[in-house]
């Protein structure tokens, strides 16, 4: 290769664009070399084997030391290493340099680059430049947040820290103070310090490659903690605006830093809070907090607890990695992360939150339609301070419906409802067309839905004070395809499995015995009229009975249901995880094993929501049709039917898409 050749290509180096003459010199001392796929050009820890230039292709640099490799960097033509082995006076290489894929390079023997190096100072200097940019960007290959940039991001962050020496007793950051800068510890000791007593108290020492005040970088918090040096040594900082310019250009990098530096928080219970455990049929513990001043509740399971004890603003989710490894045998970050993550969505703990510039970025493209799928489908409006109420109800009629005798009146009434509606509903035709009224009896069924939905929800209040507990709200909503009233019975965690599924059964209960009471009036009626109507409203609570019996949807069945499997949120796990875990087990990467409930509820389920999305789909476009086809031309309402009845079915499956992509499933 021709000198002129060689300067071109040093041309195209960054450090040597300014410094033609040099380019000169160097053209005429290199040599033109090739290597193959694979060959190793330099082996860490062996005399220097010179300077290198890429002409063309590409190699890996690896750091071998240790168990695993380390990948520090990927050069591609026009790259230059090996002069800092030389530069350093050691002779010996610190890494080792293969090529991937057949490489053309520019070389130069280190006897040769020595000579030059003590005739050429201008060359000396440049090369130590480079070199010490590349030692920064090699350090911060092996400090937490780093780890995960690419090499060419490392390179570039290396290039806008701030190297500083540093004398024993200085202060690096103080407790309370903003933070603009985080610092990584290349050489002595730093100790942490936290208030206490009017003193302080040393928590840790940090040593060479430590990274300390990252966390005040990331969140509007002030520093947790000082750091003080122990002993003369030598930093890199790095400040916010250097570390999130890098950051930012790659949100996948970004995420994962985020992720990374969650396990340096320290997250703190709120105050007020109340726990209270029960053990299952199985031995196992589930715990339930209780904040009063919110009137709210969060159930864990046995291991929550572990984790709520140690949210006390002082341990960081990577120590409490560490505890619930010694403690349940396995490191499991992840677990500990959602765990927090629950607590702190709903409330009962506190963590620093993310400045602007690195919150996660707002779902996009079906994740965010799931995401206001399920909003539009699960809303409710709700009336505080009823408690009082079912309490009256309880004392006047609750204590005497739902005694031992009261109960046992019902239960033979739904009995022979239930038989006479057997006997005699296939001829409730007759009945109707008897009434003389035609299709206009058919508006009984809005009374009769109405009616049948308040005492449902008040058979659910009486019997939560029949337990001593109290209802929090009381309210109405939309639930997928219909409208829901409700009461707030989450007073009721803190009570065992059996008398939880009383509460969720008192509801369709209570339209059983409505509906048996409703075709004993038809059946023992003079009156077409009251025949008719009595039968309207024997059908409408049997609807609401077996609708709400339904475990498939979140009703009274479903609650039932996950009772009885101890399984407080089985829709949600059982939908997430055959978005996640079935694929898994199709590729052979997890077992069945423990899982069959997941897998048949789940597939149950959503067999359920497609049957729903086609009732929708064909049964409200025909009802919307014919409610608003004597008002607008056939052809509008036509259109408006289709327009509602398909949209609410795709509201229903991109909610339950979401679902299965592990979003929180709706709940009223």
């Amino acid at each position: 290769m021709s000198p002129a050749s060689v300067a071109q290509i040093l041309e195209g180096i960054p450090e040597f664009e300014s410094t033609p003459k040099l380019r000169q010199i160097l053209g005429e001392e290199f040599g033109a070399r090739k290597a193959k796929d694979g060959d190793t050009l330099v082996t860490q820890g062996e005399a220097a084997a010179g300077w290198f230039i890429l002409a063309t292709g590409t190699v890996e640099i690896w750091e071998e030391s240790g168990e695993t490799p380390l990948l520090l960097n990927v050069l591609g033509p026009g790259a230059e290493f090996g002069a800092e082995s030389v530069l350093s006076g050691e002779g010996v290489t610190n890494a080792t340099v293969r090529a991937v894929g057949d490489v053309e390079y520019l070389w130069l023997s280190p006897a040769r680059l020595g000579e030059l190096l003590a005739k050429n100072q201008e060359l000396a200097k440049l090369l130590a430049t480079t070199a010490e940019k590349r030692r920064v960007a090699n350090l911060l290959a092996r400090v937490g947040p780093f780890v995960d940039l690419d090499p060419s991001q490392r390179l570039a962050l290396a290039e806008r820290v701030v190297d500083l020496d540093v004398d024993p007793m200085t202060i690096l950051m103080r407790e309370g103070k903003p933070g603009d800068h985080c610092f990584v510890i290349v050489q002595g000791t730093a100790e942490v310090l936290v208030a206490s007593d009017g003193g302080f108290e040393r928590v840790a020492e940090i040593g060479p490659g430590g990274l300390v005040g990252e966390g005040a970088l990331l969140t509007n918090a002030p520093r947790n903690a000082s750091v003080r040096m122990m002993e003369s040594g030598r930093i890199v900082g790095i400040t916010r605006d250097d570390f999130l310019s890098v950051v930012k250009d790659d949100p996948g990098i970004a995420t994962e830093v985020v992720t990374l530096l969650r396990m340096r928080w320290r997250p703190k219970q709120r105050p007020g809070i109340e726990v209270f455990e029960r053990h299952t049929g199985d031995g196992d513990v589930v715990v339930t907090l209780k904040d009063p001043a919110r009137n709210a509740y969060y159930r864990m399971a046995e291991d929550g607890r572990f984790i709520w004890d140690r949210l006390d603003g002082h341990t960081t989710l990577r120590e409490l990695a560490l505890a619930y490894l010694q403690e349940y045998g396995r490191f499991d970050p992840g677990r500990i992360a959602e765990a927090v993550q629950g607590l702190v969505d709903e409330g009962f703990a506190t963590t620093p939150v993310l400045r602007d510039e690195l919150a996660e970025d707002a779902p996009t493209g079906l994740s965010a339609l799931g995401g206001r799928a399920i909003k539009a489908l699960a809303w409710t409006r709700a009336v505080r301070g009823v408690d009082r109420w079912f309490d009256w109800g309880h004392r006047w009629i609750g204590r005497w419906l739902f005694s031992r005798a009261g109960v046992a009146v019902m239960t033979a009434i739904a009995i022979a409802g239930l038989l006479v509606t057997v006997a005699e509903a296939p001829r409730s035709t007759e009945f109707l067309d008897a009434a003389g009224l035609g299709s206009i009896i058919l508006l009984a069924l809005i009374p009769a839905n109405a009616i049948g939905a308040v005492l449902h929800e008040a058979a659910h209040g009486l019997t939560v004070k029949r337990f001593g507990r109290e209802v929090k709200a009381a309210g109405v909503g939309w639930f997928l395809i219909t409208p829901v009233a409700f009461v707030d019975t989450s007073d009721m965690w803190l009570e065992s499995r059996p008398r939880r599924a009383l509460v969720s059964a008192a509801g369709p209960f209570m339209n059983l015995v409505l509906g048996a009471l409703g075709a004993i009036v038809a059946a023992t009626s003079d009156s077409a009229f009251v025949v008719a109507i009595a039968w309207q409203f024997a059908f409408a609570s049997y609807y609401l009975a077996v609708l709400n019996l339904n475990p498939l949807l979140e009703f009274d069945g479903y609650y039932i249901l996950s009772d009885a499997l101890d399984r407080p949120n089985l829709r949600e796990e059982a939908l997430a995880w055959l978005g996640d875990g079935l694929p898994r087990v199709v590729r052979g990467q997890e077992s069945l094993r423990g899982h069959g409930v997941d897998l048949a509820y789940g597939a149950l389920a959503l067999l359920y929501i497609l049957v729903m999305a086609f009732f929708v789909v064909v049964v409200y476009r025909i009802v919307l049709q014919d409610l608003v086809a004597g008002v607008v031309p056939a052809a509008i309402a036509s259109g408006l039917a289709w327009l509602f009845a398909g949209g609410l079915a795709g509201l229903l499956l991109l909610a339950t898409l979401a679902q299965i992509r592990g979003k929180r499933a709706p709940s009223h």
